[in-house]
């Protein structure tokens, strides 16, 4: 293999460390098995880079489709997706930031404020005094009994909302990389 094709899939492999070392390879592999198809067609190694484009953006085509079409929903993949279009879009940095912080800082919070209800409830039954703390109007302070089934409702509230955001930020995701998936999808097809 000519040292252009090395260094090209080398700077390839370089923008997509965010993906798992098999996603790389499923990638870095499709891209060679074009470019050895186009070498037996007899076209120029420069004439199949050239086509290609700029390996920075081929590698975010492939990673933004595959970040996106990833339908997995957990803390590792929400920090993939926030580093991934972090690095590689200005418009990432405020609607990205605020979408995939809002939603990270809401999931954790579903787990936080169930297990402090359960703690307050259980603190309540022990026979522990709390200060109502989990639902105050003002005039009105629900009883630390009810302190975990509130929390509770709230805990899925903050999930389903996380959840709703986590979506909205894929949705992004895939019309920020729109143009690159088109790049993609021209590379698969020739």
């Amino acid at each position: 293999m000519e040292l252009e094709v090395k260094q090209y899939l080398s700077t390839v492999s370089t923008n997509l460390n965010y993906l798992s070392a098999t996603e790389r390879r499923e990638i870095l592999e499709e891209i060679n098995s074009h470019i050895e198809e186009s070498l037996a067609n007899h076209q120029s190694v420069t004439e199949i880079l050239k086509n290609l484009g700029d390996p920075v953006a081929l590698a975010q085509a492939f990673a933004g489709n595959n970040l996106s079409t990833n339908q997995s929903f957990n803390m590792k993949h929400l920090l993939k997706l926030f580093s991934f279009y972090t690095k590689t879009g200005l418009s990432g940095m405020i609607v990205l930031p605020f979408l995939s912080i809002l939603s990270i800082t809401l999931y954790a919070c579903a787990y936080f404020v169930v297990l402090m209800g359960l703690i307050v409830t259980i603190g309540t039954i022990l026979g522990f005094s709390f200060p109502p703390v989990v639902f105050n109007l003002g005039f009105w302070a629900a009883p630390n009994i009810l302190a975990f089934p509130i929390t509770a409702i709230f805990g899925f509230l903050f999930y389903k909302l996380s959840k709703y955001l986590w979506h909205l930020m894929k949705q992004y995701i895939s019309k920020v990389s729109s143009s690159h998936q088109l790049l993609q999808k021209k590379i698969i097809l020739s």
